[in-house]
């Protein structure tokens, strides 16, 4: 990030909060989870994110990025935090019957027409 003005430190008590209290749904619990903890850039990567990128055994994730796919790198993968973990359980759970994408109803959101372009 090259605005400085822009930086803030958020604690992790205040996205719990926010989890807990303001989260209408597991999908943006999950989501405000990854952003703090796993610090994906939102919508892009956790809304291109399918349920093969989530590796149970090995309790890993695999994030893809748009953003440094150019790089030569199209993903990155993270442990399942525990901060993360029962968020992702409860989607998991949620999820309708072969669902491919994690945040299933979040993409229908307008934003996803910038997530597949890139964004």
């Amino acid at each position: 990030m090259h605005n400085r003005d822009r930086q803030a430190y958020v604690p992790a008590e205040t996205v719990e909060r926010l989890i807990a209290e303001q989260a209408p749904n597991a999908e943006w619990r999950l989501l405000l989870a990854m952003a703090r903890y796993l610090g994906v850039r939102a919508p892009s990567e956790p809304f291109s994110m399918t349920w093969d990128c989530v590796d149970w055994d090995k309790q890993r994730i695999r994030i893809p990025s748009s953003k440094t796919a150019v790089h030569g790198k199209a993903f990155r993968v993270m442990p399942i935090l525990p901060q993360v973990k029962p968020y992702l359980e409860a989607c998991f759970e949620q999820a309708p019957e072969g669902a491919t994408y994690v945040f299933h109803q979040l993409r229908r959101r307008d934003s996803v027409e910038a997530v597949e372009k890139g964004f």
